[in-house]
Formats: structure tokens, sequence, C-alpha cells
């Protein structure tokens, strides 16, 4: 749609004719100041709830209004930004709700929509917050789906496909083109079935429950059947059925469904079958749109949000939730950018030579984890010295750095406060984590040589605070 106003219209409850009140509700944006605006009458003119620079241009956002007497709100992307006390009835007029514009010119709506709801309750916070975070863990059925390979197996078309007789003998499976279906044939008193192999199926598991369903049709004429239904041959294992839902051998000359539910054991291999029992031979049955389906499948998620212990709420509302009860296969680690992780850990501080204790009352650094960076910062007190000189580093960081690829192209630099030291570092303290490590390596900045003799600057009282970034 073009937009011909600074008002776009999201939707709207109409009034009976362009005229005050012009509507019973209405949602647009002013796009000259970005207001987002709920708009409704009170049966003689217009109120509305507006907010200001709440709402952006040329990306998705998620908008959510609500409205009860006395009470009105506005969401975006999951967070309220407006509300309001309005004690109003609306009026409705039975007109129609438009979307992306009103019933009359002006104001249409130029941009893109999707997955426009309207909800019969009033939504709280929370389940606006759920509804928009909900929008990024689309899923589907893990293993689920139609388990017939070829489609001439399941819809018949021209001939019997992989379809075969089983029963008493001289009975047979022929393609009929009259009914488009498979003519079943019995051979003599006994059954006569039309079978099908798991060779022709895919993805069957132990445990799993498969549907399999059919239509069937018994002519009046050489159409006596005793027994007419859908059922599984030498699947072992401990497989059972668990539903079997038979045809009406007393309904002649029309199609009707059957369908049986098993449970698969250790043994997936077998065969479905379209079963039929009778007296004598030169019976007829006909059988089309046959399916064999998981029921009861693990739900997918789309694996973008979860890690091997955490779902993770891509929204930024922060509703992270964890994995218990199930198992995550394939769960994403490291270098994607989603393992989420809060904690603290404790420090030790080493020299080259001699000892530094730190206070045990100001050891606990925090750090953030997500995905392969870790984010860490605190500040550390030395209670006692002994001898101490040469080399000054920090020891006990939750996660060991990257390896790198050569080159030192992973080495982390880490900023560096010294306090109270015993003697001046005339060039300041930076710190670095190496390669492989979970140490960090102090340095006076900028010296001629190494640089890596700050232990000798280290005093009981020196405090030592750090801020920084590495990769792991």
């Amino acid at each position: 749609m073009d937009g011909t106003s600074d008002y776009y219209t999201i939707w709207s409850y109409d009034y009976t004719a362009h005229s005050n009140p012009y509507y019973a509700q209405q949602l647009r944006v002013n796009t000259s100041s970005s207001t987002l605006i709920l708009a409704f009458n009170n049966g003689s003119g217009n109120v509305s709830l507006e907010v200001a620079n709440s709402v952006e241009f040329n990306k998705w956002q998620h908008i959510v209004a609500t409205f009860e007497k006395a009470s009105q709100k506005l969401y975006v992307n999951g967070t309220l930004v407006g509300s309001a006390t309005n004690d109003v009835t609306i009026t409705y007029y039975a007109q129609e709700v438009w979307i992306g514009k009103a019933n009359f010119s002006g104001g249409e709506f130029a941009g893109e929509m999707q997955k426009v709801r309207f909800f019969n309750n009033v939504l709280d916070a929370t389940e606006v917050k759920e509804l928009y975070s909900g929008a990024s863990v689309p899923f589907k059925y893990k293993f689920g789906g139609e388990k017939i390979i070829a489609s001439g197996d399941r819809v018949p078309s021209g001939s019997v496909g992989n379809w075969v007789f089983n029963g008493t003998a001289g009975g047979s499976v022929a393609w009929d083109g009259t009914l488009s279906a498979i003519k079943v044939t019995s051979g003599g008193s006994g059954t006569a079935r039309g079978h099908l192999s798991t060779t022709y199926m895919t993805g069957l598991k132990e445990g799993q429950i498969l549907e399999f369903t059919a239509e069937v049709y018994i002519p009046s004429t050489n159409g006596s059947w005793t027994g007419l239904n859908m059922q599984q041959a030498d699947f072992g294992g401990g497989a059972s059925t668990a539903e079997n839902t038979q045809a009406n051998v007393s309904t002649k000359d029309s199609w009707q469904s059957i369908k049986s539910t098993i449970t698969l054991g250790t043994d997936v291999t077998g065969k479905i079958e379209v079963d039929g029992d009778t007296g004598s031979a030169g019976q007829i049955f006909y059988f089309r749109n046959i399916s064999a389906k998981i029921i009861g499948c693990v739900a997918e998620y789309d694996g973008s949000g979860i890690a091997s212990d955490k779902w993770l709420d891509k929204s930024g509302n922060d509703l992270h939730g964890t994995v218990t009860g199930a198992s995550v296969e394939n769960a994403p680690t490291n270098d994607d950018g989603l393992v989420y992780e809060e904690g603290t850990f404790d420090v030790a501080i080493a020299s080259g030579s001699g000892t530094i204790t730190v206070d045990s009352s100001y050891n606990l650094f925090n750090y953030i984890r997500i995905g392969n960076l870790v984010k860490i910062n605190g500040r550390c007190r030395v209670s006692a010295i002994s001898s101490n000189s040469g080399e000054l580093t920090i020891t006990g960081l939750p996660y060991a750095s990257s390896a790198g690829s050569g080159e030192d192209s992973y080495w982390n630099p880490i900023t560096v406060y010294l306090r109270g030291a015993s003697s001046s570092v005339d060039n300041g303290v930076v710190g670095a984590i190496g390669q492989s490590s979970t140490t960090i390596e102090f340095f006076e900045n900028s010296t001629v040589g190494t640089g890596n003799d700050l232990a000798d600057h280290i005093d009981t009282g020196s405090f030592i605070m750090i801020g920084g970034t590495y990769t792991i």
C-alpha cells in the first residue's frame, strides 16, 4: 500500500460513515513524530492513548494494543511503552475491521505487516512478552511427516507401485482404472491383503507411535467380507497395536476410512497391510490414499535459540528458560554466539619468585560468557607478601582462552589499574591473556625489554583491578 498522509493506519474498526466519531477503535502511527496511537470513541467523540517516539522505521517491530474500560496499554517489542486510564465504554457499529487502512481514503499504511491477530480477552504484560518472544522459536516435529517414500505407494496412479498380494493362495492385487485404486481379489477362504514392506518407508525408530490410514471400498457385487482393516505385520521386538478402526463390511459401494496405530518395538522391519477376511474366492475390495505417519513426535525447535542447558530468549525480554527432563541434540556450543552463562570465579596472584597472598574477602571476580566471548571484571587485594619479585600473574580464569591460528592472533589485552604499589610504575600497567591460557599476565607499558617484573612493585594492601574480554 502507498501511504497518503502522515498517519498510517494499522487497523481500524470504523463508524458507518466518514464523519464524527469516524471509528470505534483504531490503531495508527503518526509518522512525523513516530507516535503510536490507540484511538477509540465514547459514543460522541474520540479519545486516544498516544506515545511519541515509540516506533522505528525500516525495521520489523512487534506492536500490541490492549483495551478495557479504565485501562489501555501499548507495547512495542514486548515492552510496555504507554498506558492510560480512560473510563470509556466503546460504541461499536457492526462494521468491518480494516487492516492497513480505514473505510475512507487517506491514512493507508505504507509498509509490510504480518501475523495480525485479535484476541477476545485482554493480554497481560507476561502474555505480551511471551507472544513476542515466541515468534523467534518456530518448531517442526522431529522424525515426523509421511513415512511412505514414494507418492505412487501413497496415492497409487496407474499401477500398484510396491504393493504386493499376501494371503490365501490364488489371490491378487491389481490396478483398477475405474475407481483409480488398488484392487484386491481373494484366492479362497481366509485372508487377502495388500502388503507394503518397510523397505519402502523411512525413518522408523523404536518407541515411535506409527499411525496407518487408508480409504477402502467394498463393492455390492463380490464384496463378501467378514473383516477389513489396516494393520501391521512382522514387526517384532515388542511392537504393539494401540488402535484399530475397521471398515463397516455392511457398507457397500462407497469409500470409508480405516486406521491402525502401533507402538514400534526394537524391530522396525516389517510390513503394513490392508487386510481383508472372507469365506470364499473371488471377493473384492479396493484401497487408496494410504498414509503412515509418526504421531506424538518430539518438538524440534529452531536451534539458533537453544544451548545444551538453556533456552535463550532472543527477543530482548530476558525470558530465558532452562532445559529439564529432556535432552538437547546437536546443541550449539562455543563460537555460535548463543551459549550464555553468568558466574563468579576465585583468583590467586602468583609471582616469578616468592609469594603473594590474596585477601579471601577480595578474591571473587565476575564473568559473563556469550558464545565464545568471556567478559571478566573484578578487584583483588593483597593481604601478605614474601620475597616477591619477577613476573606477576592472576590465575583462575573460568575458561581457557582460544589456541588461535598462529602468529599470536588470539592474545587478548586486559585493562588494569594498580593501586597501593610499593614503588612507582612509570609507564602504567597492562594485562594480557595468552593462547590456551587461564592466566592474566601483567607488563609495564612501553618499556625496553619485556617489562614483566611487576611483582617487584606489589606490597601488602595493594589492589589490582581488571576488566576486559577474551576469546575462548
